[in-house]
């Protein structure tokens, strides 16, 4: 009976002392936006076309803000109207993550277009370019991967399924997987 108690002691200690380090199993990812930069940049440029117009966006450039707790896009805009250049400038679109556990991948979601300044363009255009600037995001950007866990990384593998929280903070993009 002694040999049962003391077993039975020894589990209920190794148990509790289990679960305390599974509190304490997290694993905080700190990205920075030279690193998603990098995984961003693969989606471009991005193309859209219609009958006699041409939008492309090129030279992504993240932004993370911790005020909104978005990530935004700063990108290069030129339109084209048959075939003829008029107009280049700048664009932001922003948006939140959203994670798919099954794949580890992050994607911009509820992207919004924020703005969009044509330079030495008539106004009608900067409404033109802002149209077709919102029908691509809302196509494109769900399918654009921000980031991909590494699954040579073993902590990353194993925490895949257990995102916790994504946060931007301090200039980084926080993201905090442990087990439930």
């Amino acid at each position: 009976m002694r040999h049962f108690t003391l077993c039975w002691s020894l589990t209920v200690c190794l148990l509790l002392l289990a679960n305390a380090n599974a509190a304490d199993l997290g694993y905080t990812l700190e990205l920075t936006d030279k690193e998603l930069q990098r995984t961003v940049e693969l989606y471009f440029p991005l193309i859209q076309e219609a009958p006699f117009s041409k939008l492309t966006l090129t030279s992504p450039a993240v932004r993370l803000d911790p005020k909104t707790n978005r990530i935004g896009l700063a990108v290069s805009v030129a339109i084209a109207l048959q075939d003829i250049a008029v107009g280049k400038g700048r664009g932001l679109i922003d948006g939140t993550l959203e994670y798919r556990p099954d794949t580890g991948e992050f994607y911009l979601r509820d992207p919004q277009l924020k703005q969009v300044k044509l330079y030495q363009v008539q106004t009608e255009y900067n409404t033109l370019v802002q149209n077709f600037l919102n029908g691509l995001t809302r196509q494109t950007f769900p399918v654009i991967v921000v980031y991909r866990l590494q699954d040579d990384d073993l902590r990353q593998r194993m925490l895949k399924s257990s995102l916790k929280s994504v946060t931007v903070r301090g200039g980084k993009l926080i993201v905090k997987m442990g087990l439930p």
